[in-house]
């Protein structure tokens, strides 16, 4: 089905209209009983975003998409602990310079 929208009524007079987060979660849950892996819907956003980084995403183009205010959010959604975010961090700031003033940190 043609939609913007990721989980969409299948039947019925609301076709392809948005469900509603209990039904995602609902939906989630029986998928889970079936197939014995655990889902759930924050993990969706949790892969969008680690896949928008794989893809070579800037932090802030990630940030935006996700609805963060702070790229530190962002940072943190996806783990402090990676190196290659780390890298991307220091690019972020390293190309914002202006915008936080890092080198009066520094």
């Amino acid at each position: 089905m043609n939609s913007e929208y990721l989980f969409t009524k299948l039947t019925g007079k609301n076709k392809g209209e948005l469900l509603d987060a209990d039904s995602v979660y609902s939906m989630l849950k029986r998928l889970s009983k079936k197939t014995d892996i655990n889902s759930h819907p924050h993990q969706l956003r949790h892969y969008f975003a680690e896949e928008r980084r794989k893809e070579g995403w800037d932090l802030n183009d990630i940030r935006f998409a996700l609805g963060h205010k702070k790229v530190e959010t962002t940072i943190k959604y996806l783990g402090e602990n990676n190196e290659r975010l780390i890298e991307a961090t220091d690019q972020y700031y390293s190309n914002n310079e202006d915008l936080y003033q890092i080198a009066d940190f520094l």
